[in-house]
């Protein structure tokens, strides 16, 4: 009895703990931040604790009528594993460039907790907050991080509706940073790069000046000292702390941002000459003239530059072993408390300085309740809070500086920071990320900061400014896939236009042809003008890539796929047509006006009913679906353009069944028609179809594919190979006939034979093969060793029942005397054959 109390009680106890924790936790706020440059340790206890002590002493909880809670502040902890993958994938397809495995594992790790709720505000920089954003995507690149835009996993401030109040003290511009066809992120606040100079006493300059003596001395020796005296002079002269700063460039983002800012305010690029700006990352001076001032300027090795951290150049500056260095304009809170030292702070030369914006974001996949939390990052981003940090952390409130005079706490934080509201007044502002994108078909953010950085660091190195060149190039020189194919490989294009023209011309002339003869004997079987509309698809198609040159915009990518579907069904319709109108005759058992119905005329208008019916579905489907303008980006040594659309899946799905029920239908209707098909030829239109659909799937399978390392060579070759094929399909087609009315010319004999029969037998004007010669030919000619006589295995010919048989009764019925002889030449036949006029005939063609 007495063990069963102990565990009800521990039971009891466990159960209190749980709700305890769960309350703890429902009463807890997460936010994620980033890692300070300096002080990172203690920096993070000092924020909890007075974060919520702003909270408390404000009253908030009451004044924004929301429950008592604790706001905890933490850091992202990386998988070691994150980026390695992308490594790889880089170092298969582009081995030249360097992939920031540091920065993939740490961006990844924010993705990891907004993709999960252990977080519910977050504060990041800007070039976080829409790190992906571009009008062209790189689906490689981004499927190591998120399948989905970054933005999806943010709640949408606009959703709510924001008081003018708590929002209009915020710098108009900085506001607009945050939004993105929606408002995403409040500003929280931001900093940028400035140099500080420490006011040195005489007594330490001695003794640092003496320091440095007594070094070099060792370095050199004493007795080289005493041979090489001058030397020694030139060095203790060069190494004066007066000529030398300290830069820590151990961050990439800190070494991309030293290198914008050396060329806007060394190079002597205004703020208007943007294009000129952004030519510079194509030569090789940039980098070697960035690689001179980073080494003069620092008095040390460019390596022991590359290596240096900020927190180790800051620790170096307040111990007083550097004179200058390069900081953030925050730092400045710190410096000023410590009473060791004194320093000053001034702009970068010519005020040019990249600013960091931060953002409060909301996660979206919070369990929380999403209006508690808008409350609350409006409270972190407002006027009060964000001075409160200005006073004990030093961080720069996000105010219109223009309207200071007119607000209390604008004038109030002025006066407190002079400093940092006239260096503020003065500065030209580098926005990073449009810094390194020269325009919105360029590669985004997130694709540029993976691989420059890193790539800039090595190449500095090594001095293979090709690369870093490339790099460039791969990120922001976006080209469609063929003005990328014309401009580096001439010799494959002037042959594969030449081979392009010929074929066109061949298919052109066919064409004229077919329609100049359309009434010829021999060509009247196989539909001259069905046949004319698949040879025109079958062209166009052949031009259709040129399209690939103009594909900058979601408008000319929907009309490409509308144009590709409208092909499709203009060289495959016809076919289908032709097929369709034997089977049609062979299998017609009942006695019905059947001539009409497959006429060319009447066909072709359902020809074009449908081809309006698939344009106007594919028009409809297509304008409802998000188009997207895609590239392989940096991933390949190129940056050519291809587009598709959201629901690009489904689209393949509805395009395969339409054709793969089209094509079914004609295999069903050559089985069905065997016989005959077999023995006027019509197994062409099958082989036709064969070639066609390898042919096509092999071209738009393999051509323009990146993924292979030969691919310009490969699209060379099976853009020749289909233009080829399509002559083979066109041959089956039409060729023989054609090339029989070019070889022989009418015997008049049978010209007016023809002219002066008057009574045809529908069996001499079905295509015939001469199985001797094995030379086929299709002709209307009366052939006359059938004399008339039907086969006996001809289902075509022993079939009465289809127009011509039923065109005979009427001629029949109205000439009573020829009727009368002719029922007797049909009982006596057993209904074998009848009789049909040549204007009969004719009717029936046209």
């Amino acid at each position: 009895m007495q063990n069963l109390s102990k565990i009800a009680t521990s039971i009891f106890y466990f159960l209190v703990l749980i709700i305890i924790k769960i309350n703890a936790e429902d009463n807890t706020i997460k936010v994620l931040i980033n890692k300070p440059d300096i002080n990172s340790e203690q920096y993070l206890e000092k924020y909890n604790s007075l974060i919520n002590q702003y909270f408390v002493s404000e009253d908030l909880f009451n004044k924004i009528n929301i429950p008592p809670i604790n706001i905890t502040f933490a850091y992202c902890s990386p998988v070691q594993n994150d980026g390695l993958n992308l490594e790889r994938y880089y170092k298969i397809f582009n081995k030249n460039l360097i992939v920031d495995v540091e920065y993939a594992r740490k961006l990844n790790c924010t993705l990891r907790e907004l993709k999960n709720s252990n977080y519910d505000l977050m504060i990041v920089d800007d070039s976080f907050l829409f790190v992906d954003k571009t009008s062209v995507k790189n689906p490689w690149v981004s499927n190591f991080f998120s399948n989905v835009e970054i933005q999806t996993f943010y709640l949408n401030f606009d959703q709510y509706k924001l008081n003018k109040t708590d929002i209009s003290h915020h710098y108009e511009k900085i506001f607009d940073d945050g939004y993105n066809e929606g408002q995403y992120g409040l500003p929280y606040e931001l900093d940028f790069d400035v140099l500080y100079n420490q006011k040195l006493s005489n007594n330490m300059k001695s003794l640092k000046l003496e320091k440095r003596i007594l070094n070099n001395i060792k370095s050199v020796g004493l007795l080289s000292k005493i041979l090489n005296e001058k030397h020694i002079s030139r060095s203790l002269k060069s190494d004066n702390v007066n000529d030398h700063m300290d830069i820590g460039l151990s961050d990439n983002d800190d070494l991309m941002n030293s290198l914008v800012e050396f060329i806007k305010n060394h190079l002597n690029i205004e703020e208007n000459e943007d294009s000129k700006y952004f030519t510079k990352f194509y030569t090789d001076e940039v980098y070697s003239s960035f690689k001179d001032y980073l080494m003069e300027k620092t008095g040390v090795s460019l390596n022991e530059t590359l290596n240096t951290s900020v927190e180790d150049i800051y620790q170096s500056f307040i111990s007083g072993k550097t004179k200058v260095f390069k900081g953030k304009a925050s730092y400045l809170h710190e410096l000023k408390e410590l009473k060791n030292i004194t320093v000053s702070i001034k702009n970068m030369p010519k005020n040019y300085t990249v600013v960091k914006e931060k953002y409060v974001i909301i996660n979206k996949n919070t369990k929380k309740d999403k209006d508690l939390l808008v409350r609350i990052a409006l409270q972190l981003t407002s006027k009060k809070m964000q001075l409160y940090r200005a006073k004990h952390f030093g961080s720069i409130p996000t105010f219109d500086l223009d309207k200071v005079n007119n607000d209390e706490e604008r004038h109030q934080y002025c006066s407190t920071n002079s400093d940092i509201c006239d260096l503020l007044q003065e500065i030209r502002p580098i926005n990073i990320k449009k810094a390194i994108r020269k325009n919105k078909f360029s590669g985004s953010y997130l694709e540029a900061r993976i691989i420059l950085p890193s790539t800039l660091r090595e190449i500095l190195l090594t001095n293979n400014y090709t690369t870093i060149i490339g790099a460039f190039l791969a990120t922001n020189e976006s080209m469609p896939f063929m003005a990328y194919f014309f401009g580096n490989n001439l010799y494959l294009v002037i042959t594969l236009a030449v081979t392009i023209i010929i074929v066109e011309i061949i298919l052109i002339t066919v064409v004229i042809l077919l329609l100049k003869n359309k009434n010829h004997s021999h060509l009247k079987p196989i539909s001259p003008t069905l046949s004319s509309l698949s040879i025109l698809g079958m062209s166009m198609n052949i031009l259709y890539p040129i399209l690939y040159f103009f594909l900058y915009s979601n408008t000319l990518c929907r009309i490409s796929y509308i144009f590709k579907l409208f092909i499709g069904n203009m060289i495959l319709l016809p076919i289908f047509v032709i097929i369709f109108r034997i089977f049609y005759i062979y299998n017609n058992v009942s006695k019905v006006y059947i001539g009409k119905k497959i006429n060319d005329r009447y066909l072709i208008k359902y020809i074009v009913i449908i081809l309006v019916t698939c344009f106007s579905c594919s028009i409809i489907y297509i304008s409802f679906n998000k188009i997207i303008i895609l590239t392989s980006g940096s991933l390949f040594p190129h940056r050519y353009l291809f587009c598709t659309f959201i629901n690009t899946e489904s689209y393949r799905i509805v395009y395969n069944i339409y054709y793969i029920i089209f094509v079914i239908a004609i295999l069903v209707m050559l089985v069905e028609t065997i016989k005959v098909s077999k023995k006027y030829s019509l197994l062409k239109y099958a082989y036709f179809i064969v070639i066609y659909y390898v042919s096509t799937y092999i071209y738009d399978t393999y051509t323009y594919n990146y993924n292979y390392r030969e691919y310009i060579l490969l699209t060379f070759s099976i853009s020749c190979i289909y233009t080829l094929s399509c002559l083979c399909c066109i041959y089956l087609l039409v060729g023989p006939q054609l090339i029989n009315i070019l070889k022989k010319k009418k015997d008049k004999s049978t010209i007016d034979e023809e002219n002066n029969i008057d009574n045809i037998n529908i069996v001499d004007f079905i295509p015939s093969v001469n199985e001797v010669s094995f030379n086929r030919t299709v002709s209307f000619v009366r052939d006359k060793s059938k004399n008339n006589i039907f086969e006996e295995d001809d289902p075509i010919a022993n079939n009465p029942n289809n127009y011509f048989f039923n065109k005979t009764l009427q001629r029949l019925s109205s000439q009573q005397q020829q009727q009368q002889q002719q029922q007797e030449d049909y009982e006596i036949n057993g209904s074998k054959e009848f009789i049909l006029t040549k204007k009969d005939l004719d009717k029936f063609i046209n």
